[in-house]
């Protein structure tokens, strides 16, 4: 049974004070049948992803859609692909963040067989790993060995505790269980780095092991990240994804899907394949994700 506007808003009472749906974002969920659980966990990624930065948004959209992007140019020639788009605040805001991106050498123009792209530069993707270290492995096979954290401060230093807490999850650890942290990537060095340049030597330890007895590799994966989670959510977007060609407003629900798929996205860890559970639907979207063009991507991402 379809969920009404109505509905929808009753459903999430806890997160949708926060979050207002955007209109591409209600004509997805009017031609769902997803239920209550699901609508929250959906709401939970779109209020997250609407905090990222505009700039970000090109950027991570970039690296997993580079095909899209082309210079924006207008000429007899070669048309504006985003001419239709020229008079909205998501064109405004694309041109805003690429006007951005070139003057922080974040992007560049290079010539390939098939016309002028834009792509990411070094210092473009360095910034990029900074925010996905995770990333990393996408492209090289793990060396099956895990970067271990473990710690435990006094009550009193509780403060220093959660400021430690938030660093190394930013440098790509997950968190089996309290004070426990691992990470696929070697990271010795900069966790030493962090320990002795907070004077936490007393507190913390770093270990590196092969495995985790009792434990297979991919269910130390699945109790340190919300996988289970964001693969449910993959699995509803690819499963929805047919009824957008029947649906009332195709273009409305198409920028829907995409922007339920980069909210999903912007907060999957981006583990190597070797961790990720069978039949990860993430690279089901992620193909279909691939399919649209820059017009559509462009409304949805803002």
């Amino acid at each position: 049974m379809k969920q009404t506007d109505t509905e929808i808003q009753n459903n999430t009472v806890g997160i949708q004070n926060k979050y207002s749906y955007s209109e591409p974002e209600k004509a997805l969920f009017a031609v769902s049948d997803w239920k209550i659980d699901t609508i929250n966990n959906f709401t939970k990624y779109l209020s997250e992803y609407s905090n990222l930065i505009d700039y970000k948004k090109v950027m991570r959209s970039m690296l997993m859609a580079d095909e899209m992007y082309r210079p924006l140019r207008n000429d007899s020639l070669h048309p504006d692909i985003l001419g239709e788009l020229k008079h909205l605040n998501q064109y405004r805001n694309f041109k805003k963040a690429q006007v951005y991106l070139h003057r922080k050498d974040i992007i560049e123009t290079v010539d390939s067989r098939s016309g002028k792209r834009l792509v990411l530069t070094t210092r473009g993707h360095n910034i990029y790993y900074k925010d996905y270290p995770l990333a990393r492995l996408q492209k090289r096979k793990w060396n099956g060995i895990w970067t271990i954290v473990m710690y435990d401060f006094p009550e009193k230093l509780k403060v220093r505790r959660e400021v430690f807490r938030r660093r190394i999850v930013k440098l790509g650890f997950g968190s089996p269980q309290l004070s426990v942290f691992v990470s696929p990537l070697s990271l010795e060095e900069p966790i030493a780095k962090l320990v002795s340049g907070e004077g936490l030597e007393k507190f913390v330890w770093v270990l590196r092991a092969d495995g985790i007895l009792g434990m297979s590799d991919v269910d130390v994966a699945r109790a340190s990240w919300p996988l289970k989670e964001l693969n449910n959510l993959y699995r509803r977007l690819f499963e929805i994804y047919p009824k957008i060609n029947i649906s009332k407003n195709k273009k409305l629900t198409r920028q829907g899907w995409i922007r339920f798929f980069l909210a999903v996205n912007s907060s999957d860890p981006y583990l190597p394949k070797e961790l990720l559970p069978d039949k990860w639907a993430g690279v089901l979207c992620k193909k279909i994700f691939r399919e649209f063009s820059l017009i559509n991507l462009v409304s949805s991402l803002f």
